[in-house]
């Protein structure tokens, strides 16, 4: 089965390929916002990044326990999605909710003909 190669990250950037399984939770200091129906709904600079695909974290593994009750956006079914002053690319397809920003580099899943793989 044909499987696409892994990018290789420039400095400042990181590969999808080389996130963990499994998943991993990181705090992150950059300014996070959302954007839907025009108003902003989210403005944090106290938020996490979770390596992994889901809604929210009502009741999560001792590992997430961090993110009880947050709330998690897919960057596809909201207007607009921002890392400090980087607007977010939504990861194609309707499975992954990737916020994919220029510090990130794949090849993603999720567009047509990756299913495979």
């Amino acid at each position: 089965m044909w499987r696409p190669k892994r990018i290789e990250p420039a400095a400042g950037q990181e590969s999808v390929w080389d996130y963990p399984r499994p998943p991993r939770l990181e705090k992150i200091g950059a300014r996070l916002r959302v954007i839907f129906n025009a108003r902003t709904v989210a403005d944090t600079t106290a938020g996490y990044r979770v390596l992994e695909t889901t809604w929210s974290y009502p009741s999560p593994s001792l590992a997430f326990s961090d993110i009880a009750d947050h709330i998690a956006f897919y960057a596809s079914r909201v207007d607009e999605c921002w890392v400090d002053d980087e607007r977010v690319q939504p990861q194609e397809g309707d499975f992954y909710g990737g916020w994919i920003t220029s510090r990130i580099v794949g090849p993603f899943k999720g567009g047509a003909g990756t299913r495979g793989w």
